[in-house]
C-alpha cells in the first residue's frame, strides 16, 4: 500500500516518510483531472534572512476554480466566486493554498505560462506522484474569530511590557460579557432565537418563528437551552468568545508585489456592510501560539491593485523575514490568521514582543543539550536515518509519533506558569515551555522529542495549576487574573464543583423528556382527516425513537437535543480525543436519518394528504401519555414545513409567553409562603401593642395626674417587618414618637428650652422609654452613644414556636418614613412590588449581598437598607408599570397583598417586572462609573450610598440570576440556585454562648453533615462565633438550622429559667404543707455553703402544726387543687409534637430540701422574713439576671437622680431640668423593688451532708418508710453501674449509663423542657431534720439509636468501653475526647426496687462526682418514685385535666413518713 501511495520515493528520513504518508489522510473532494503539462513551478521569494515568503502558496486560473465551484456544489449553496480567493488543494504530491487569479493581467502566467492552469512553488511539492487529480480541502472564507486560553495568556502579558497606561483587559471583559449576555438573549429575542436555529439546527424551516413560539415550544426551546449550555461550556473550558472586531482569514502572498516589508492586506465580506478593507496598526497571530513575540501587529493598508481580492490577508513578499513564520512558524499552505482591528486590544508600539526565530530553535536545543549532557553528537528521539522498509523501525517510529502527547503538556504547562507568574508569558520559564512547543510540533519530521526541565515539572506540582484549567486530579488554586475571573463569571452560571452540570438538570429525563407542558396546542392539529394516519404514525415514531436511543448509546448522548444539533454537551472520553471528527460523524449520521424519515413520511402519500399525515405525527409526540419511555419531540419536526402550513391555514400564531411563566411561578411560590411569611410577621408586629402599652403607662405615671385619657407616645415597627419580608431571626425595629397631646405636655415640661435630635432621642429614650420597658423585656441595654440611640431589649414572641425576639428602640427613625414609601409603592403597584422586593430581599440574602447591620461579623456587601435604595433605583428607572389610580390601589395590609396575588392576571406583571429588573439591574451596576447614590423622596431625604466594589460585586450576581430566570422560567430555582462559594456568620448572645460552649464540638460536626456547609464554631469573648462557607443552598440550609436552633433553645429558656414564676404564679411555691397561703418564708444559712434553707416564720399567721404530722385539711383542700390546675395549665404547654415528646413523658417524684443561692444578704434590707409575692419577686430577678447580656449596665432601672447627673454631663452649657417626678407607689410593691435576687435549686436526699454514717441511716430510713406504707420489694437487676451526664447539645441533655466493666448499655436524651413543682414541708427553725420538701417531676427521656447524630458523636467508632476509666486513686476519669463534656458522673453501687399499686420506688447509692473535680465524690442516696405513665399521657393527649392530687397526696404522705421515722431513729 506505501509503494502505491508514494512509489519509490527518495526519502531516508523515517519520521519524514511517516509524514508524507500523512498527506493522504487528509479529507479532500476529487475535482478534475489536471494536464500535467498546464502545471509550472516557479521557485520560492526568499526575505532577506533566507526565510520563505511564498511557502506553499500557488495560483490557479478564475476558469479551473470555477470548475470547482459547480463540481462540488458551493453555488447551490448561496456562495459566489467573487467572494473566494483561495483554495487549500492536494494535487499530484503538492500541498498548500492556490490563489485564484486572472491569468490575462497575472505576471506568473506571462510568456510560456501563457496556457497554464496553474503555476505551484517548489516549497509545494511534497512528493513525486503522477496521481493528477485535483482535490479540494476547503475554500477561504470569513470566519468569526474567537479568544482561546492561549491567546488571552500572551495579550494580557503585553500590558505588563509597557508604561504608556494601555490595558486590554477592560475591553476583554466587556467582550465576553457581551457573549454572555447573547446567550441570555437567545431566551428573549426570538429573531436571534430564529438566526440561531437556522445556523444550527439543519431540519428547521425559516418561517417557524412566524406561526410558533420559539421561545416557549419544548422542542425549540429544548434547542436553544442546549445551544445555550454547549456555549457556555465552551466559553469557560476554552474560553471561546467572540471578538467583535476581528475575523480569521486565509493568508497568501503578494500576487503582484505591491506590498512593502511590514505591510499587509486585509479584505473581507461583511453580510451587512459588505467589502471591506481594513487600514491601520493591526493584530495578527496565528493559533496555536506561546510565545509574546507571536503577536505582531504590522500596518493594514489599502492598494487598488488587490481589491478584487476578498477574504484574505495578504502578506509582502519582500522584506528583512516572513511575517507569517514570526507568528508560532506559519506558512501559507492553509494557515489560517486570526485579525483584531479593535483600538482597544491592538497593543502599541512598546507593547510589541520580539517575534522568536523559530529558525534556530531546533539548532539552540540541540547545542544545549550537548553541553548539559556532555554529549559530544546529537542523538535524535526517533530514528531519522534508517531504511523506511525495516518495519520494526516504522512501527517504532510511528508508535512514538502517535503516542505522543507532549504537545499537550507542554501548552497546559504553559498556561499554568504564566498564571502563577507576575509577568505572564513573559517569564523565562514560559518563554522556554514556547520553545519546546515548537520542537514538539516538527518531532515527526525531526525526531527531536523534547523534554521538560525538572524545574518546570517540579513547580507545577508544587502549586498546582489554576482553577480554570479544572485539572480535577491535580492540586488547584483560585486564579486572580483576568482567565481566573472571566472563569468564575461564566462558572456561576453553569458550574458547580469542577463538573459540568446543565443548569439547574434542565437535561434531566424528568423535565424534558416525560413533561409536556399544559399549554400545547394540541387541537389545532386535529385537523379533519389526521386520524387515518394515527396508527401509521405511531409506528412510525417507533422506528424513529428507536434509532435516536442507538444513536445516543453509539455517542455516549443522553439528550435528544444534543443529538439533532450535533453539539455534545458531555463528550465520551473515548470519543473526545478528536471532537471535531466525532461532530462530523454525527452530523452525517442525523442527515442520513433525517433524510430517511422523510422519505418514509412521503412515500406512498398523495401531497393532499401531507397536512393530515403531518399533524398525525405532531399528535403522537405531543399527546404520548407519560411513562417511563423517552418522549422524542424531533418527531414531528421532521416535516415542519406541514406543521407551519397548518398554523398558517387556521390564521394563527401558536404563542406562550415567558413572562406570564415566570410570573406564574412568582405567585405559585408567594402563595405556597403565604402561611409562614404571615406567621413571621405575626410573630414580631403582635409585641407593638405591648409596648406601647407599658410606653404610655409608664409616661402617664411621670405626669400625673393625667388630665385625658389619651396616648403620649406613638409605637410603629419599621424596617424589614413593616415591610413583611423578616425572617424568624430578624430585629423588630421599633421608632417611638411623640402624639399631639404628648407634644403638648412635653413642651409644656421643658420650659422653652430646645435640643438637638440626637440629644432629644437620647433624653427620651433615658428619662421615659428605658424605664417603662424593664417589665416586659427579658434583656434590656441601652446604647445611648451611637448615632442613632437606642434601647435594645429581648422579649419573648406571642407565638411561642418562635424564638425571643430582639428589639431596637429608637426615637423618630427616618425608617417609618421609609416603610411608609415602600408600603405606598405597595399599594400603588397591586401587590407586584410587594412581590419584587420579597423575591429581591430573599434572594440577596442567599447570594450573601445582605450583610447585618447589627452583627460586626456578617460577611455581606451592603445592608438591608441600602439594598432596598438600589433597589429603587433600579426600578424608578425600568418604566414597566404605570401607578395605578386611587380606588384601584389596595390598601397596605399583608393580607391585601396575598389576595392580589391569588388572581392570575397579575402574573405577566410579576414575570416581567422580575426579567426586567434583573436585566436592567445588571446593565446599571455594570456601567456606573463610581459609587450610586439614592435619595428617599421623604421628610428630611435621607440618602444611601452604594460603592463601586459592592456595585461590581452585585452586577455579577443580577448577571447570574437573570441567566438564572430567563433560563429556567421558575423562581424557585432562582432562590435555591447553587451560587459561588458564599461565607455566613452568626454571634449568638451570652445565653445561647453559655449553652453552646459545652457543645461546640458536636453542633460543628452536626451542621456540617446536615446543611454540606463547612462549619466552625469558636469562641469570640463572652460569646461564641459559627463560622462557615459553601453555596447558596447549603448556606441557607444551615441559617434554617440555626434557626431551629434558637428555636429550641428558646422553649429551653422559657421552660428552664422561667420556671419558677411560673410556677409560683399558680402556687406551685406557694404551697406549703400544712399551712396557709399567707404563711410567710424565713431563709437560714445552711452548713458552709453559700445557700440558704426555708423556714415558717410566725408573723403575720401562726403556722398551723398538727403534733399527729396529719394533713391540715385547708392545705389539702386549697393546695392540692391549685396545684393540680397549675401541672395542668403548663402540661397544656409543652411541645407534645416534637421530640417524641409524649410517648417518652415520665412523671417523677423525689425527696430532699429546696435551698436558695446566695439569698441571705439579698433579702436582709426586708426584714426577718419573706411573704410569697415578695418570693417571687426574688426569683423572677433572679431570672432576669441570669438572662442579662450586659455587665456594665448598673441596675436594670437607674434611678431618675443617676440618669439625671448623666445627662448633666453631656449638656452642662444647656441643662434640662429633672422631669416630673413619679407618682407615689404602693409600699409593698415599692419594697419588693428593693429585694435582690435569689437563685433556687434542690438537693435529693434526707442528709445534707452524706457521711458512710448518713449514707447507711438513710438507707435504713427509706426502706422502713416505704415499708410502712405499703410498697413491696422487687426482685429486679441494677440496669448500670455508672451513669455519665453529657452536655452535649443546648437544648437536650444526654445520659451514658455503662456497667460494672465500663461497657456502654444505653445512651439516653432528654430535652431541657421539664416541669418543676415544689412542695415546701412545714419546716422547724431549730429542728429541720424531720422535715422534707418534695420535688415533682414531668420530663421526656427516649433511648438514642444507634442511627442517631449523637450516638455518632458519643461512640464516633462504634467503640464501647472507652468512654470511662478508673485512676490509681479510685476515682472516675472520662476519656479525653469528653472530658470537657461531662457534667456529672454517678456511681450506683446499691439500687433496690419497690412497688404499690402503678407507682415504682427506685432507692439508689453510691458516689456523685461533678465536674469541677472528678477526685471528689459526694455519698448520695436518693428515693424516686415513678408513677404511672398510661393516665399522664392519655390526659395530655385528649386535653384533659390529669389527676395529680393522688401524686401529691402519696409524695407527702412518704415524706411525713421519712420525718417521723428520722425521728424515731434520733431519739
Amino acid at each position: 500500500i506505501r509503494e502505491e501511495l508514494l512509489g519509490n520515493c527518495q526519502i531516508d528520513n523515517i519520521t519524514k516518510y511517516l509524514s508524507r504518508l500523512g498527506l493522504f489522510c487528509t479529507s479532500d473532494h476529487p475535482i478534475r483531472e489536471i494536464d500535467e503539462a498546464k502545471t509550472y513551478m516557479l521557485d520560492d521569494i526568499l526575505s532577506e534572512n533566507r526565510l520563505k515568503l511564498t511557502d506553499g502558496n500557488g495560483k490557479i486560473t478564475r476558469e479551473i476554480a470555477e470548475e470547482v465551484f459547480q463540481k462540488r456544489g458551493l453555488f447551490k449553496e448561496g456562495t459566489s466566486i467573487d467572494n473566494i480567493s483561495t483554495l487549500q488543494v492536494r494535487l499530484a504530491g503538492l500541498k498548500g493554498v492556490f490563489t485564484i487569479v486572472d491569468p490575462v493581467t497575472d505576471p506568473d502566467f506571462c510568456g510560456e505560462r501563457n496556457q497554464a492552469d496553474i503555476v505551484y512553488r517548489q516549497s509545494m511539492k511534497k512528493i513525486d506522484w503522477t496521481h493528477s487529480t485535483l482535490c479540494l480541502v476547503k475554500i477561504g472564507k470569513f470566519n468569526y474569530l474567537y479568544f482561546n486560553m492561549q491567546m488571552l495568556t500572551l495579550l494580557v502579558s503585553l500590558e505588563d511590557n509597557l508604561t504608556h497606561g494601555w490595558d486590554p483587559k477592560p475591553r476583554i471583559r466587556q467582550l465576553y460579557r457581551n457573549n454572555l449576555e447573547e446567550f441570555a438573549e437567545l431566551f428573549r429575542d426570538p429573531d436571534l432565537a430564529n438566526s440561531k436555529l437556522i445556523s444550527n439546527y439543519p431540519n428547521y424551516y425559516k418561517s417557524t418563528g412566524e406561526h410558533f413560539d420559539i421561545l416557549s415550544e419544548p422542542f425549540f426551546l429544548s434547542l436553544l437551552r442546549c445551544i445555550y449550555t454547549y456555549s457556555i461550556r465552551l466559553l469557560v473550558r476554552r474560553f471561546h468568545f467572540r471578538v467583535e472586531e476581528g475575523c480569521m482569514l486565509m493568508g497568501i502572498p503578494d500576487p503582484i508585489g505591491v506590498l512593502g516589508d511590514g505591510e499587509v492586506f486585509i479584505t473581507y465580506i461583511d453580510e451587512e456592510n459588505g467589502v471591506q478593507i481594513l487600514t491601520g496598526r493591526t493584530l495578527v497571530y496565528k493559533n496555536p501560539c506561546l510565545h509574546p513575540g507571536d503577536l505582531l501587529v504590522p500596518n493594514a493598508v489599502d492598494r487598488e491593485e488587490l481589491r478584487h481580492l476578498h477574504n484574505v490577508i495578504v502578506f509582502p513578499i519582500v522584506g528583512k523575514t516572513s511575517i507569517p513564520a514570526c507568528s508560532g512558524g506559519g506558512d501559507l499552505d492553509g494557515d489560517e490568521f486570526g485579525i483584531i482591528w479593535d483600538k482597544e486590544l491592538v497593543p502599541p508600539e512598546g507593547a510589541v514582543y520580539p517575534p522568536l526565530n523559530y529558525d534556530t530553535v531546533l539548532s539552540d536545543y540541540k547545542e544545549n543539550l550537548k553541553k548539559t549532557s556532555e554529549q559530544e553528537e546529537f542523538v535524535p528521539d526517533l530514528p531519522i536515518h534508517n531504511d523506511k522498509n525495516v518495519r520494526h523501525l516504522l512501527a517504532t517510529a510511528y508508535f512514538k509519533i502517535v503516542s505522543n502527547d507532549l504537545l499537550g503538556i507542554i501548552s497546559h504547562y504553559h498556561v499554568a506558569i504564566s498564571d502563577m507568574m507576575e509577568d505572564g508569558a513573559r517569564n523565562e520559564e514560559s518563554l522556554q515551555l514556547a520553545k519546546l512547543a515548537s520542537l514538539a510540533v516538527d518531532s515527526p519530521k525531526t525526531g527531536v522529542i523534547p523534554i521538560i526541565p525538572h524545574e518546570i515539572r517540579a513547580l507545577i506540582k508544587d502549586k498546582g495549576y489554576p482553577d480554570f484549567m479544572e485539572k480535577v486530579l491535580s492540586t488547584s488554586y483560585p486564579s486572580t487574573k483576568l482567565l481566573g475571573e472571566l472563569y468564575q463569571m461564566a462558572k456561576s452560571i453553569c458550574y458547580e464543583s469542577n463538573e459540568w452540570i446543565n443548569v439547574l438538570n434542565y437535561y434531566d429525563k424528568q423535565d424534558f423528556q416525560h413533561k409536556i407542558p399544559a399549554n400545547i396546542p394540541i387541537d389545532t392539529f386535529k385537523i379533519s382527516g389526521h386520524s387515518q394516519y394515527m396508527e401509521e404514525a405511531g409506528s412510525v415514531y417507533f422506528e424513529y425513537s428507536t434509532a435516536l436511543q442507538r444513536l445516543m448509546l453509539a455517542f455516549g448522548i443522553s439528550t435528544e437535543a444534543e443529538l439533532v444539533l450535533s453539539k455534545i454537551v458531555r463528550c465520551h472520553p473515548l470519543l473526545s480525543a478528536d471532537r471535531g471528527k466525532t461532530t462530523n460523524s454525527l452530523k452525517a449520521a442525523i442527515e442520513d436519518l433525517t433524510q430517511e424519515f422523510r422519505e418514509k413520511f412521503h412515500k406512498n402519500t398523495e401531497e393532499s394528504e401531507y397536512l393530515k399525515k403531518a399533524a398525525a405525527w405532531y399528535v403522537t409526540v405531543y399527546e404520548h401519555q407519560q411513562s417511563e419511555e423517552s418522549i422524542f419531540l424531533s418527531f414531528p419536526w421532521l416535516v415542519g414545513e406541514y406543521l407551519c402550513e397548518i398554523v398558517a391555514q387556521q390564521e394563527t400564531v401558536l404563542k406562550t409567553d415567558m413572562h406570564t411563566t415566570i410570573g406564574k411561578s412568582v405567585r405559585q411560590y408567594l402563595n405556597q409562603q403565604q402561611e409562614v411569611i404571615q406567621s413571621v410577621v405575626d410573630s414580631k408586629i403582635g409585641l407593638i401593642p405591648v409596648m406601647e402599652s407599658a410606653i404610655n403607662t409608664f409616661a402617664k405615671g411621670m405626669f400625673e395626674p393625667a388630665s385625658v385619657d389619651l396616648p403620649i407616645f406613638d409605637v410603629r415597627a419599621f424596617g424589614s417587618v413593616s415591610k413583611y419580608h423578616c425572617q424568624p431571626e430578624s430585629d423588630l425595629d421599633v421608632s417611638v414618637s411623640l402624639t399631639e397631646y404628648g407634644k403638648q405636655l412635653i413642651v409644656e415640661s421643658e420650659n422653652g428650652q430646645t435640643f438637638e435630635l440626637k440629644q432629644r432621642r437620647k433624653i427620651f429614650l433615658e428619662d421615659y422609654i428605658s424605664p417603662s420597658l424593664f417589665e416586659i423585656a427579658n434583656f434590656k441595654s441601652n446604647k445611648l452613644s451611637l448615632e442613632v440611640p437606642i434601647v435594645a431589649i429581648t422579649m419573648d414572641s406571642p407565638i411561642k414556636t418562635y424564638p425571643e425576639v430582639s428589639v431596637d428602640v429608637t426615637i423618630e427613625s427616618d425608617g417609618v418614613g421609609k416603610s411608609e414609601y415602600i408600603l405606598h409603592l405597595y399599594c400603588s403597584s397591586r401587590g407586584a412590588f410587594f412581590a419584587l422586593l420579597w423575591i429581591l430581599i430573599h434572594w440577596a440574602r442567599h447570594v450573601g449581598i445582605l450583610k447585618s447591620h447589627s452583627s460586626p461579623d456578617s460577611t455581606g456587601m451592603i445592608l438591608t437598607a441600602e439594598f432596598e435604595a438600589l433597589v429603587l433605583h433600579i426600578y424608578e428607572q425600568m418604566e414597566v408599570l404605570s401607578e395605578v389610580s386611587e380606588e384601584n390601589r389596595i390598601d397596605s395590609s399583608l393580607h391585601s397583598m396575598f389576595e392580589a396575588l391569588t388572581s392570575s392576571d397579575i402574573e405577566k406583571t410579576l414575570g416581567l417586572v422580575l426579567e426586567r429588573f434583573f436585566n436592567l439591574g445588571y446593565r446599571i451596576t455594570s456601567t456606573a462609573t463610581s459609587e450610586i447614590e439614592y435619595t428617599w423622596p421623604i421628610n428630611g431625604k435621607p440618602t444611601h450610598t452604594i460603592d463601586k466594589v459592592a456595585l461590581n460585586k452585585i452586577s455579577g450576581l443580577l448577571f447570574q440570576g437573570w441567566h438564572c430566570l430567563v433560563y429556567t422560567r421558575d423562581i424557585t430555582k432562582l432562590l435555591e440556585r447553587v451560587e459561588i462559594n458564599l461565607k455566613f456568620a452568626k454571634r449568638f448572645s451570652v445565653f445561647m454562648s453559655d449553652m453552646l460552649r459545652s457543645a461546640t464540638q458536636y453542633y460543628e460536626k452536626d451542621l456540617t453533615n446536615k446543611t454540606g456547609c463547612i462549619v466552625k464554631i469558636e469562641e469570640m469573648g463572652r460569646n461564641i462565633l459559627l463560622t462557615a462557607h459553601g453555596s447558596a443552598s447549603s448556606i441557607h440550609k444551615l441559617s434554617q438550622e440555626v434557626s431551629r436552633i434558637e428555636s429550641n433553645s428558646s422553649l429551653t429558656k422559657r421552660y428552664k429559667s422561667n420556671c419558677s414564676r411560673y410556677m409560683i404564679d399558680g402556687n406551685l411555691a406557694l404551697v406549703i404543707s400544712n399551712s396557709s397561703s399567707d404563711s410567710m418564708i424565713k431563709l437560714k444559712p445552711a452548713s458552709k455553703h453559700s445557700c440558704c434553707k426555708h423556714f415558717h416564720a410566725h408573723n403575720n399567721k401562726s403556722v398551723l402544726v398538727s403534733s399527729d404530722k396529719t394533713i391540715n385539711p385547708s392545705w389539702k383542700e386549697e393546695g392540692t387543687v391549685k396545684l393540680k390546675q397549675q401541672l395542668w395549665k403548663q402540661l397544656k404547654d409543652f411541645p407534645t409534637n416534637s421530640h417524641d415528646f409524649l410517648s417518652n413523658l415520665k412523671f417523677k417524684t423525689r425527696f430532699g430540701s429546696f435551698y436558695v443561692l446566695e439569698g441571705v444578704d439579698s433579702v436582709r434590707n426586708v426584714g426577718d422574713s419573706l411573704d410569697m409575692e415578695e418570693l417571687e419577686s426574688c426569683l423572677v430577678k433572679g431570672k432576669n439576671n441570669r438572662k442579662s447580656d450586659s455587665v456594665e449596665e448598673k441596675s436594670a432601672f437607674p434611678s431618675q437622680t443617676s440618669l439625671q447627673k448623666e445627662k448633666d454631663k453631656e449638656s452642662s452649657s444647656n441643662p434640662k431640668p429633672p422631669p416630673t417626678p413619679l407618682s407615689k407607689k404602693d409600699a409593698k410593691s415599692k419594697k419588693n423593688k428593693e429585694v435582690g435576687s435569689l437563685n433556687s435549686g434542690f438537693c435529693p436526699g434526707i442528709y445534707t451532708i452524706h457521711s458512710p454514717e448518713h449514707l447507711k441511716k438513710s438507707i435504713d430510713v427509706f426502706r422502713k418508710s416505704l415499708q410502712q406504707c405499703g410498697f413491696e420489694q422487687l426482685d429486679r437487676e441494677k440496669p448500670y453501674t455508672w451513669r455519665i451526664d453529657l452536655e452535649l447539645k443546648l437544648d437536650h441533655d444526654v445520659r451514658v449509663n455503662l456497667d460494672s466493666t465500663f461497657h456502654v448499655v444505653g445512651i439516653y436524651s432528654r430535652p431541657y423542657i421539664w416541669l418543676l413543682a415544689t412542695i415546701l414541708a412545714d419546716r422547724n427553725i431549730v429542728d429541720d431534720q424531720r422535715a422534707h420538701d418534695v420535688r415533682l417531676r414531668a420530663e421526656s427521656t427516649r433511648e438514642v439509636q444507634e442511627e442517631d447524630d449523637v450516638y455518632a458523636y458519643v461512640l464516633p467508632d462504634g467503640e464501647v468501653t472507652d468512654l470511662l476509666n478508673i485512676d490509681e486513686n479510685g476515682n472516675p476519669e472520662p476519656c479525653e475526647r469528653l472530658k470537657d463534656k461531662v457534667r456529672i458522673i454517678k456511681h450506683s453501687k446499691e439500687v433496690d426496687y419497690f412497688q404499690l399499686d402503678n407507682v415504682v420506688a427506685k432507692m439508689s447509692s453510691g458516689v456523685e462526682y461533678c465536674r469541677e473535680n472528678f477526685a471528689f465524690g459526694r455519698q448520695l442516696c436518693e428515693l424516686t418514685l415513678y408513677h404511672s405513665e398510661t393516665d399522664l399521657k392519655e390526659g395530655v393527649a385528649a386535653s384533659k385535666s390529669c389527676e395529680v392530687q393522688t401524686i401529691a397526696a402519696r409524695a407527702v404522705e412518704i415524706s411525713l413518713n421519712l420525718s417521723e421515722t428520722i425521728s424515731s431513729n434520733m431519739q
